[in-house]
Formats: C-alpha cells, structure tokens, sequence
C-alpha cells in the first residue's frame, strides 16, 4: 500500500534453504541439507523505492521482524546455526532491512546488489549478495558474484571472526 511519495507500507516474507547436501571437504560428514538450515523471516514496515537515472533502489525498513530457523536432520548440525543442543528450532524477534539495488555502470556492464540484515538486539545476521553482469557480444556474456556474511551467533572463526566470503 502506496503511503506517500515513493514510501509503501509492507509486510515481507523470505523463505531459505537448500536443495542439496553439503560436505564437508575430503569427508562423508555434511554441513547442511535440505531444511537444515531452513530459515523463514516474517516483518512489517516501509518499503523505499526510487528509480534513478542508471538504476533502482528499494530499501525495505521492518522494525517488527520475527525469524524461525528449523534444523530437520541430525541434531548435531543445529549447534552450528546457533541453536541450543538438543533443539531443532530457534524463534527470535527484532528488526530487519533488505536493500536491492542495481545500477548500469556502462551500457554492457551491470552490477545488482542485495544485502539483507536482521538484528535480535543480541546477534546480527547480514548478506550482502553482489553480481556483476558483463555482456561481451550478443552471444557472450558472464557474472562474477561475490558474496559475503556476518553471523556473530555462531562460533567465532579465528582468521575472519564472524566474516564468511564466497
């Protein structure tokens, strides 16, 4: 629903996981699998979208945000998404923003952006997704994609601390 100018009032709904295992290098063991993690967010707020001259913005404001992350194979594999031993859930309240972002730097060069961020006022838990679109000719083109992650409600790594890149 418009609110004024270019503010809208929203509701927003993200739903994540994955389809495949993922191992563990050299080894049987996997660190994730289908609906584990699953991780569902759920917030109302103001949406801010503008279209400028090379491209468009939208940053999404939800100040009431919930977020379920559901674990359902092993048990073990909880304690690495932050949820108590034992458990397979974990229910957390706070605020979110996603920004999406994109932007013609030349007329055969794209970058598109997407950060996402939710705080539980104990932990933060951002993504920052970045593509790169190079269109080379008519038939040839690539992307370079470069994605990073905070989560301080996991163990500490001791060369990035709570940074993940891929």
């Amino acid at each position: 629903l418009k609110a004024f100018k270019s503010w809208y009032y929203t509701v927003d709904l993200m739903t994540k996981t994955q389809l495949l295992r993922s191992y563990q290098a050299n080894s049987s063991s996997y660190t994730s699998a289908f609906l584990s993690p699953l991780e569902t967010t759920v917030g109302v707020g103001m949406d801010y979208k503008k279209g400028l001259n090379k491209g468009n913005i939208s940053v999404n404001i939800s100040p009431l945000s919930y977020r379920y992350l559901y674990v359902s194979e092993r048990l073990m594999l909880a304690s690495r998404y932050g949820i108590k031993a034992g458990k397979r859930s974990l229910q957390e309240f706070g605020s979110k923003i996603v920004v999406n972002s994109s932007w013609n730097i030349y007329k055969n060069i794209r970058w598109t952006s997407h950060v996402d961020a939710f705080t539980s006022y104990e932990k933060v838990y951002a993504n920052w997704e970045n593509t790169f679109d190079f269109s080379i000719t008519k038939y040839l083109t690539t992307k370079i994609f470069l994605h990073g992650r905070f989560d301080d409600g996991v163990k500490r790594n001791g060369d990035w601390g709570y940074f993940q890149f891929k």
